[in-house]
């Protein structure tokens, strides 16, 4: 089971749809979704407006929903395919989240879960767009984003197989990769009734190390924006040297992934902010005789107003 948590408009829909478009043949993808549930329960409305007796409805029926799709698949002959439930909703509060985890637990299914985080203003014009009765009120809305309880596998056992991302700076097809392997792990060592300390410690020490790198991932992806940024005003005056940019972005995103694969196997920190800080290093390191050679070449000078 795979459940989706983030605020209204934050992208996990989009992204429950991407995953079971990406599913082989060997996976059976169920994809639960409350605004669904919500729809079907206001056929009959005419007021077609946001009622919070509705929504509770609604969340009963989709525990319902899911625990009749656990029974069955846990029940299924074939052996051959994998089953996945992908559970669509805010899920803001940890209790909500852990009832599913429970259910999990009762059946010994693999639980994880794919924070999805999203700037609030954006995620706010997204929800002003959808179906009025989809349609979450402002003022619930930042409620629900101040009262937000962020996954937090190294206190809470249950949200070991965790991993946050941010659909605005990953795209999509990175996002649904890292769950796929995150759904793997969950399946490979789903969560026990009790779980010994040695285990409980390792997998603690794989999901920090993996959102170290996503971190680091994001300051440089920050710092490729910038530099092209401010190579394009270097160059805004030279139309020869402007069109030469989209290869200057490639190039930096080849050096980016290349620091990234070196984080992952030869980084000598452990805290976020030191891994960052070689991160952002090894990257100024590999970019910038690129970049002083191409300033020189048109007799631009240094490229240290591109850092």
């Amino acid at each position: 089971m795979l459940v989706l948590c983030g605020i209204p408009g934050a992208g996990k829909t989009t992204l429950a749809t991407q995953l079971r478009q990406q599913a082989g043949a060997s996976w059976t993808i169920h994809v639960l979704s409350l605004d669904d549930i919500v729809l079907a329960l206001s056929q009959d409305d005419t007021a077609w407006a946001f009622d919070p007796a509705r929504w509770k409805m609604a969340m009963e029926i989709m525990l319902k929903k899911t625990r009749e799709l656990v029974t069955l698949a846990i029940s299924t002959t074939d052996h051959h395919v994998s089953q996945l439930i992908v559970v669509d909703d805010t899920n803001h509060y940890r209790s909500m989240r852990k009832q599913y985890a429970d259910l999990c637990r009762q059946y010994a299914v693999g639980f994880a879960i794919l924070h999805v985080e999203c700037a609030f203003e954006l995620a706010l014009e997204r929800n002003r767009r959808r179906h009025p009765s989809c349609r979450v009120p402002d003022d619930v809305m930042w409620r629900m984003a101040r009262m937000f309880d962020v996954p937090n596998g190294r206190e809470f056992k249950f949200e070991l197989h965790c991993i946050s991302r941010d659909a605005a700076l990953t795209s999509t097809e990175d996002i649904c990769s890292d769950a796929w392997l995150l759904v793997q792990r969950a399946v490979a060592t789903p969560l026990p009734s009790t779980m010994d300390r040695a285990t409980c410690a390792a997998a603690a020490r794989v999901c920090t190390a993996e959102n170290v790198i996503h971190q680091a991932d994001i300051a440089l992806r920050r710092a490729v924006t910038s530099r092209i940024a401010n190579i394009q005003q270097d160059w805004q005056c030279h139309l020869q040297l402007s069109a030469m940019i989209p290869k200057v972005a490639t190039d930096l995103n080849k050096h980016r992934k290349a620091v990234l694969e070196r984080l992952k196997t030869d980084c000598p920190y452990d805290s976020l902010i030191d891994v960052v800080e070689y991160a952002d290093r090894l990257f100024q390191e590999a970019t910038l005789p690129l970049l002083e050679q191409m300033y020189d070449n048109v007799g631009l000078g240094s490229a240290s107003s591109a850092d």
